[in-house]
């Protein structure tokens, strides 16, 4: 293995649309989303270890340092994937992207593993094959091989990456989690289970306006999430945030995924660029103590070498 140091950037997601369809007989719902990488990242630090160390992770949260990580999955899985024997490496995650918050961050993890793999073995897998070890560690992991704006669908493994000319710009956003608040996927499946309906929209009308797509104003008619309702309802701090956020100039605020982290774009960019952090109004409404708040943008596909590759 040709293993120098490399530090790769691992983003967070957020879905434009997410929409619940049938559920499968594997226990999992057919899906139709819409999903979006943004400029929130972890970063992940690859390097070769001494002869006989094996796997060595770590990660800047100790609650996250354990064998059952995304990330240490992902490395085993790759060399059984390649047949050959797990290398000697170590591996440092620097967690900024909060957990249990709707916005991928253990996937987009995993994934920024097996593109860090691929780049340094000396006989990579052929790229097929790391999209069937992405689908294996979970159902948003492929969606992370390309990031961008992409089309998921099946179980969420299926990904159709949208052409470049069709990508989002970069548009500023805020988001904003709960500290002390975190909820599960099969939680929020449960929770919608039980509610028995949920109200599905068509991707078609966002995918033709796509390319018009340049500001909050031009998305905001298009945005989705199935979770919604059932989340503000359960859990009536995420409804006060996505309240707030609707205060500070921010349009249409969007349940990451599951929740409970909201998301909104910036109306007016520009009453922002004089603050380095944050402006007073926003401290004032998320004290820090209380929640995790982040000033983003969304952030097009980088990694153009699985854009040819099959994605299901």
């Amino acid at each position: 293995m040709n293993m120098p140091r490399l530090t790769l950037t691992s983003p967070a997601k957020i879905n434009l649309i997410l929409n619940l369809l049938a559920p499968r007989d594997d226990g999992y719902h057919e899906v139709s989303f819409v999903m979006q990488t943004i400029a929130l990242a972890d970063t992940l630090t690859i390097e070769a270890a001494h002869p006989g160390s094996g796997i060595v992770f770590t990660c800047s949260d100790p609650t996250l340092s354990s064998s059952d990580n995304l990330v240490v999955q992902a490395f085993y899985r790759y060399f059984e994937a390649a047949n050959q024997p797990e290398g000697d490496v170590r591996i440092h995650l620097e967690k900024r992207i909060p957990v249990q918050a709707g916005l991928g961050g253990g996937s987009s993890n995993a994934a920024t593993a097996l593109m860090g793999l691929q780049q340094f073995v000396e006989e990579p897998i052929p790229g097929q094959l790391v999209h069937q070890v992405a689908a294996s560690l979970g159902s948003d992991v492929s969606f992370f091989l390309t990031g961008g704006t992409s089309l998921a669908t099946g179980r969420g493994e299926t990904i159709t990456p949208l052409v470049f000319s069709h990508q989002l710009p970069p548009i500023p956003l805020l988001v904003v989690k709960p500290r002390h608040l975190g909820i599960s996927t099969p939680k929020a499946f449960e929770l919608l289970r039980a509610q028995g309906h949920y109200e599905t929209v068509s991707v078609d009308p966002f995918l033709r306006g796509l390319p018009n797509f340049h500001n909050a104003e031009s998305l905001d008619p298009y945005l989705h999430n199935d979770f919604e309702p059932i989340i503000f309802e359960q859990y009536p701090e995420v409804k006060a945030v996505a309240d707030k956020l609707q205060e500070l100039s921010v349009e249409r605020p969007l349940l990451c995924g599951s929740g409970p982290t909201m998301a909104g774009f910036l109306r007016d960019p520009l009453l922002w660029q004089d603050y380095p952090n944050l402006p007073p109004a926003v401290v004032q409404a998320f004290p820090t103590d209380q929640f995790e708040v982040f000033l983003t943008h969304t952030a097009t596909a980088t990694n153009t070498s699985f854009l040819n590759s099959p994605v299901s």
